[in-house]
């Protein structure tokens, strides 16, 4: 592996080296860009994808004369990968995915490289409100046998719902201790338990709970009801994770990776546990609610002024509170959303899919909330707005 690795640099920079010539010589008659795609992670896989699709659309397609040729990885999930190969030619495999790796320095400094970057006010962008992706008949043939697998008819409704846990980081790098293990995002992380009242109100409803995951920490208690199904754990595929996600009623969960496959579907999505901003669900129909801060040693939480006046509110890249020793370098801690709050939300969702409107206390804290918040954002009127009963609930935080 020692000498792979130099070997494997050195043949892929001669490749670049020789290759660069031709590319400024064709430039005089044709533009030729590479474009990396993140497919390792599901998130970034999902987004930024979507991103690059939703902006060309909106250009009118690629500029006169220039092509695009989108290169992947190994991907996170095969199924995700055949969907987007249908409208976007994107290659995906080791082999490409190791010579970008091993050429970014050379070739990913030049014009030839054309890079996919959020700023996460791009909710322009993600609110055209079309599907980008769709399953074709053999895909829902296939899907349809799997929802009968786990108990659910054709004419039955169902949401997701998931926890991003260190389960996951910790199955991508088994050779690190737990301590160098997602540092930069355990405070995404979530309790599968914060969202077992909301998937029993859902059951109350009439529908079906799903409860989502590649790699969980944990089974779900057995004394739940057969409408609460611990997919995760039973039934997990690449295909399963992109159908339910992309089929349910819409997607309840904390800040991850899943949830932004969802947007391709047009599926809303109600997050919960949000670090007040980041990362930011997407979609106008879709809710969210946040966590509070509360300084160490301290009883109360902060209001959110208070959290606003310490930057975390903030649009600008360099200025997201993203890692964890952001947090601590504030001493402030977080608290999770409490289950009766992601019962709330989950109600909000179904009311806003339903038609039902707010209550008139909930819908005005919601518009003061996202004024002072979120108007930050150029594309902030295209944005998620906050739960109404979370908003009304703790208006004394907000006012």
């Amino acid at each position: 592996m020692a000498i792979i690795r130099p070997v494997a640099i050195l043949v892929a920079n001669i490749i670049v080296a020789v290759l660069l010539p031709f590319l400024y010589l064709l430039e005089l008659f044709w533009r030729v860009r590479i474009v990396p795609v993140l497919v390792d992670r599901i998130g970034n896989f999902s987004e930024d994808t979507q991103l690059y699709l939703a902006r060309r659309r909106l250009d009118g397609g690629l500029p006169p004369r220039t092509s695009h040729i989108l290169v992947g990885g190994n991907p996170i999930n095969q199924q995700l990968l055949t969907m987007f190969q249908r409208v976007l030619p994107i290659h995906g495999s080791r082999a490409s995915a190791a010579f970008l790796h091993y050429t970014k320095k050379l070739l990913g400094k030049t014009r030839f490289t054309h890079h996919l970057f959020q700023t996460h006010d791009d909710h322009f962008e993600f609110q055209y409100q079309v599907p980008i992706l769709s399953f074709n008949s053999e895909e829902m043939s296939k899907g349809r046998e799997l929802l009968k697998k786990m108990g659910i008819g054709d004419d039955d409704w169902y949401v997701c719902f998931h926890a991003r846990d260190a389960s996951y980081a910790e199955s991508r790098a088994p050779e690190l201790q737990p301590d160098q293990i997602d540092t930069k995002a355990t405070h995404r992380n979530a309790n599968i338990h914060s969202f077992l009242e909301a998937a029993k109100y859902v059951v109350e409803q009439g529908g079906y709970a799903i409860r989502m995951g590649a790699v969980v920490a944990e089974p779900l208690p057995s004394d739940l009801s057969p409408r609460i199904i611990d997919y995760a754990t039973k039934y997990r595929s690449d295909f399963g994770d992109i159908f339910f996600t992309g089929t349910c009623r819409f997607f309840l969960g904390s800040p991850s990776g899943l949830s932004s496959a969802a947007m391709l579907f047009d599926v809303p999505i109600a997050t919960a546990h949000r670090i007040p901003l980041f990362p930011p669900p997407h979609g106008p129909r879709s809710l969210f609610i946040p966590r509070f801060v509360r300084r160490r040693g301290d009883n109360d939480v902060m209001r959110f002024d208070d959290v606003d006046a310490m930057g975390m509110f903030e649009f600008e890249h360099d200025r997201w509170w993203v890692r964890n020793d952001q947090f601590d370098e504030a001493n402030v801690e977080i608290e999770p959303s409490s289950p009766s709050d992601i019962v709330d939300l989950c109600k909000d969702m179904l009311d806003r899919l339903e038609g039902v409107e707010p209550s008139e206390a909930g819908a005005k804290y919601q518009q003061i909330f996202i004024d002072k918040f979120g108007s930050k954002g150029k594309s902030f009127p295209f944005a998620p707005r906050i739960g109404p009963r979370f908003a009304e609930k703790y208006r004394s935080m907000i006012v």
